[in-house]
């Protein structure tokens, strides 16, 4: 997921999610919570939180940038509708 998002492939990423959910769902599962290697169940956790942390930052980068192209789009739409009307 990571590595769509930062190639910027968000459709993907959308697609990965409920993948996702779905393992680390598996986590929590009653059949782990027997496990002997709580250690790794652990380290799988915090792994899918990292990259959820990582995610989320690319996720703001590209809202920013979108907003700003939008708002430029606007002020674009403003000035043709300015010149237009003289």
């Amino acid at each position: 997921m990571l590595e769509k998002a930062k190639a910027d492939c968000w459709d993907e990423v959308i697609a990965l999610e409920q993948e996702r959910r779905l393992l680390f769902s598996l986590y929590f599962a009653d059949e782990v919570e027997q496990a002997d290697d709580v250690a790794a169940i652990q380290v799988g956790i915090q792994t899918i939180l990292d990259l959820d942390d990582q995610l989320q930052e690319l996720g703001r980068h590209k809202k920013k940038y979108l907003t700003q192209v939008l708002q430029d789009f606007g002020l674009g739409k403003k000035a043709i509708k300015a010149y237009s009307k003289k």
